[in-house]
């Protein structure tokens, strides 16, 4: 029976009856504990041993003391693990899932089964500080920001307390991907003539602000009245460009039951980072190993932003979901029209 313990050194006769309303009896060898304030009343029996704190507690409620139990501590496995179920993370697109969830997965290699709740700054430090790269500790601090927001949503700390967000954000050197120049997209245009896929690859991406991951699943089936339309898999926000004629001549040579665009040499549609090292490929070929397929999204966002385009009219052909990154590609076309307007200003020719 599950009332049934072994006898223990707290209750050790019926005399001795140091919790009121408390009874012990034997049966074959065992003590047995039971709560009852009088004789009519029901036995109440004791699923714990005496002197432990479960007995406590059970103690408290036969008396009817509203004594709660300690509250259990949320681990980041848990946390994580809801995270990864909410609709706020399966609505990502799928690039973006799995780089957060390879962050998350360097996160509980080190505080998997440590409480959420006694996270604190030092601890996201530390976190931060084996990372040797400013960048990727910058990727660490985000997403301990956001798993903390998570665990706000979910009561299970406080709302003012998120401890990433008191951290300080690592200064990163790097201005980003090299942004093509002029010169540069000529000397790609003389390495790889008219009619090679090379060139096909380079328009493509200049028309359309495709990145790598889009353009590669671009095919005849994107194509209607002379526009191009995709959703962009990192933003799945929806684009349409109009096909200008140097595009459509490289083009023109596509059977029309060829699934995409480009594809490898075996015939088959080319996965992302496959493209991106063709693409090396043929950028070192044409003497400009530097530049890659996101810099050419930079400089049509600089080329755009030097005609006087505006934030939202680059958001859109970079199919961003708004302007807060827009700022990134612009910010030196920016300065340098800053600068010569204050040139302006004094008057200098």
């Amino acid at each position: 029976m599950k009332h049934l313990i072994r006898p223990t050194a707290l209750i050790s006769s019926l005399r001795e009856r140091p919790f009121k309303y408390v009874s012990c009896n034997f049966s074959k060898g065992y003590k047995y504990f039971y709560f009852q304030r009088k004789k009519k009343d029901k036995k109440q029996y004791f699923r714990s041993a005496p002197g432990t704190e479960a007995f406590l507690l059970e103690y408290n409620r036969f008396l009817g003391i509203g004594v709660k139990a300690q509250k259990k501590k949320k681990s980041f496995d848990e946390l994580i693990n809801l995270y990864k179920a909410s609709p706020e993370f399966r609505d990502l697109a799928p690039k973006t899932r799995d780089l957060k969830s390879r962050v998350m997965q360097f996160i509980v290699s080190y505080v998997g089964p440590h409480s959420v709740e006694d996270m604190n700054k030092a601890h996201c430090d530390a976190l931060m500080n084996k990372k040797s790269a400013p960048s990727e500790a910058n990727k660490v601090r985000k997403e301990l920001s956001v798993l903390f927001n998570f665990a706000q949503a979910l009561e299970w700390i406080p709302q003012s307390k998120n401890p990433a967000k008191l951290t300080k954000k690592r200064n990163v050197n790097s201005s980003g991907f090299h942004t093509w120049t002029r010169e540069e997209v000529e000397a790609f245009e003389a390495c790889h003539q008219a009619g090679s896929e090379a060139r096909l690859a380079l328009y493509l991406m200049m028309c359309t602000g495709a990145a790598r991951s889009d353009v590669v699943k671009l095919g005849w089936g994107n194509v209607k009245n002379n526009k191009i339309y995709f959703d962009r898999q990192k933003t799945d926000e929806s684009k349409a460009s109009r096909i200008p004629n140097f595009l459509m001549e490289e083009l023109q040579d596509i059977p029309r039951d060829q699934d995409t665009f480009l594809i490898t040499m075996y015939g088959k549609a080319y996965m992302s980072d496959g493209f991106g090292n063709k693409f090396k490929k043929w950028a070192t070929k044409a003497g400009i190993p530097h530049c890659t397929t996101h810099g050419l999204r930079s400089a049509m966002a600089v080329k755009l932003a030097h005609l006087g385009a505006t934030d939202q009219m680059i958001a859109a052909w970079l199919a961003h979901n708004g302007t807060g990154e827009v700022h990134t590609y612009t910010k030196n076309v920016e300065r340098e029209k800053l600068v010569e307007s204050s040139m302006q200003l004094l008057g200098w020719d």
